[in-house]
């Protein structure tokens, strides 16, 4: 705070914002893109699609029912983290996921739980986080890394479709 010349003698010691740590507006890269997170944080909202009735959300949850295929690719835009939260059952464990080469093929980061193809699709082409598929905290803190680092879930995004094209 003493960037700003005066001395600690504004605000107060009970101040509720923060300024990412630095005084008004500033050029260090490290402060822009922690305000940049903040702002998406602030927006984010989860999107859930596909069939069943999930009963009343939460706000800052919406849900979108089916997504026909042809429209995969501009809900797969809107998004700045695809999460594939299944189960481990037989079927899921050994099935190349339609959902995850999407994903890839779309240039998003992705938090897919640990299912042993998927798994090692995501760990191979460097995508995304794996995360036990038992372990919502795990879930959350993974999806919440990839919003507050855009440039390493941009990467993985860059990635994944890499890896998408040479298959």
């Amino acid at each position: 705070n003493e960037a700003n010349g005066e001395h600690n003698r504004d605000g107060s010691s009970h101040e509720l914002s923060w300024n990412c740590g630095a005084e008004g507006p500033t050029e260090l890269r490290a402060v822009l893109a922690r305000r940049r997170w903040l702002k998406r944080a602030m927006l984010a909202t989860l999107l859930l699609a596909g069939p069943g009735d999930p009963g009343e959300l939460p706000p800052h949850v919406e849900y979108i029912g089916r997504v026909s295929y042809d429209d995969v690719p501009a809900v797969l835009g809107r998004a700045s983290v695809i999460w594939v939260p299944l189960r481990r059952t037989p079927n899921n464990d050994l099935g190349r996921l339609t959902k995850v080469l999407e994903a890839m093929a779309c240039g998003r980061p992705m938090v897919v739980s640990n299912l042993e193809r998927t798994a090692a699709m995501v760990r191979a082409a460097g995508c995304g986080e794996v995360v036990p598929f038992d372990d919502p905290d795990a879930h959350a803190r993974a999806i919440s890394g990839l919003l507050r680092e855009p440039e390493r879930a941009a990467h993985m995004g860059t990635r994944g479709r890499r890896a998408f094209l040479d298959q």
